[in-house]
């Protein structure tokens, strides 16, 4: 299964979550919904990332963060990559 499909798989798992209201009773749209998935630490992962440490906005580190932590502006993240797959991972967030 290719990263696409396994995002795929994802993206409509949350979609049949939300139609069948499982979340609760507050309105998400399909937009804001695929925009937190594919800003999640989950996505990277899937790509095979080895994600060693999360720094939060206010400094906090988190060591093997949760696949659900969502990336925000100014966070910082410490991965075992190629300097040239860390630039690529840094124009997409």
């Amino acid at each position: 299964m290719t990263i696409y499909s396994k995002l795929k798989y994802l993206e409509t798992l949350l979609l049949v979550i939300l139609t069948v209201g499982i979340i609760g009773h507050k309105t998400i749209s399909r937009v804001s919904l695929i925009d937190a998935l594919y800003k999640t630490i989950i996505v990277i992962a899937l790509a095979g990332w080895s994600i060693i440490e999360f720094k939060t906005l206010v400094g906090a580190f988190v060591i093997n963060p949760d696949v659900a932590t969502i990336l925000k502006p100014q966070s910082k993240l410490i991965v075992h990559r190629q300097p040239t797959q860390i630039l690529k991972l840094q124009q997409i967030f």
